[in-house]
């Protein structure tokens, strides 16, 4: 037989969601409501404050990398670094699976995909503050500089930034292809 939540379980929660003491609003036969209260907040105590973390929204100001060959230890070939401002601050960095870098102003417009590991520095380079997996698409339409965009999700954080942990990012904004190539764009934790 299936157990359905009672409804003082369901007002606990509820109330435990918005800060508030069960035990001075909940009456005694709440009693198991109560304990289950108090023992979500023990198991829990930051859950509320992880899913209330605010979106990051920066700008990104990037440059193409991959002409000076550096790979990381999993062969990654770093394509585009960038200064990373607002929210976040610091230096942003894109890891490529090698095999060529942005191609010379086609002769036909075409699409690009993609998939990167992302990663934002502090301004000196000394802590990794966050990083992730990407991937998106860039568009180079005839005659015209490109456009790209791409989704994906936060897979590392230092302490300080753990609770954007899991989070899904969006990334994006122009490409310049007269080298050096070079764009300006925005970086978001949502």
């Amino acid at each position: 037989m299936k157990r359905l939540i009672s409804v003082s379980i369901i007002c606990s929660l509820f109330l435990l969601s918005l800060g508030c003491e069960d035990s001075a609003i909940a009456p005694d036969a709440n009693q198991g409501a109560s304990e289950l209260s108090l023992q979500f907040n023990q198991q829990s105590p930051d859950l509320l404050h992880t899913r209330s973390a605010p979106s990051l929204q920066s700008t990104i100001e990037y440059v193409f990398a991959g002409h000076l060959g550096i790979t990381d230890s999993e062969g990654r070939l770093l394509v585009w670094e960038a200064e990373i401002h607002g929210d976040l601050e610091g230096t942003m960095k894109w890891w490529f699976v090698p095999g060529g870098g942005p191609p010379n102003r086609p002769e036909e417009a075409h699409t690009g995909f993609y998939e990167a590991r992302w990663e934002v520095w502090n301004a000196e380079e000394t802590v990794l503050m966050l990083a992730g997996k990407s991937s998106g698409v860039t568009a180079l339409p005839k005659g015209k500089d490109g456009i790209w965009n791409g989704h994906g999700m936060v897979t590392e954080t230092h302490t300080d930034y753990e609770a954007w942990n899991g989070r899904r990012i969006k990334e994006g904004g122009n490409v310049n292809f007269e080298f050096p190539y070079s764009g300006e764009g925005t970086f978001r934790i949502n």
